[in-house]
C-alpha cells in the first residue's frame, strides 16, 4: 500500500505543478536539480477494529527543494496543503487526509519545505478467524 499512495501522492504533485519538477521517492542523489519534491513514507501504524476489520495509517513527508526562497515555499506549502488533501490511487480509489487525529503539517526547515500528511486505510484482515463460529451454548430454567 507504501507504493500506491506514495504513487498517488506523485500523480497529484504532477497535476498541480507540471513536469517542470522532478518527483522522487528513492533517496536524494547529490546533485539533484530545484525545484523537486522527495515523497518518504514516515512509521505506519496498524490497528484491529472489531470483526476481521482493521485499520492502517500510513504517514508521509513530502520534502519541496525551491528554486528560490521563502514566498516560494509559501505559495507552495498553500497549494500542497490544498492538494494532498484529496488523492486517488492508480486503481481508482479515492483517499482523504486525516484532520482530524493528525492535521496536516508544513514546516521550512533550513531552506527545505516539509509537508507532513496522513491517510488511513480499512481493509478486511482475512488472516484471522472468526471465533464466534465454534461457540456452543447449553442452558436451563433455574428451577424448573
Amino acid at each position: 500500500m507504501f507504493n500506491a499512495i506514495s504513487d498517488g501522492i506523485s500523480i497529484k504533485l504532477n497535476s498541480v505543478f507540471g513536469d517542470g519538477y522532478e518527483i522522487s521517492s528513492e533517496d536524494i542523489k547529490q546533485g539533484f536539480v530545484a525545484p523537486c519534491f522527495f515523497i518518504k513514507p514516515l512509521p505506519t501504524t496498524s490497528k484491529a477494529l472489531l470483526g476481521k476489520r482493521k485499520r492502517r495509517d500510513y504517514q508521509f513527508v513530502i520534502t519541496y527543494f525551491p528554486k528560490e526562497g521563502n514566498e516560494e515555499m509559501m505559495k507552495v506549502s498553500e497549494q500542497m496543503l490544498d492538494a494532498l488533501a484529496c488523492i486517488t490511487l492508480v486503481s481508482g480509489e479515492t483517499l482523504r487526509a486525516l484532520t482530524q487525529d493528525s492535521p496536516m503539517e508544513s514546516e521550512i526547515v533550513d531552506g527545505v519545505l516539509h509537508v507532513t500528511v496522513k491517510y488511513a486505510v480499512f481493509f478486511n484482515d482475512l488472516s484471522r478467524e472468526e471465533s464466534m463460529d465454534d461457540l456452543k451454548y447449553s442452558g436451563g430454567l433455574k428451577g424448573a
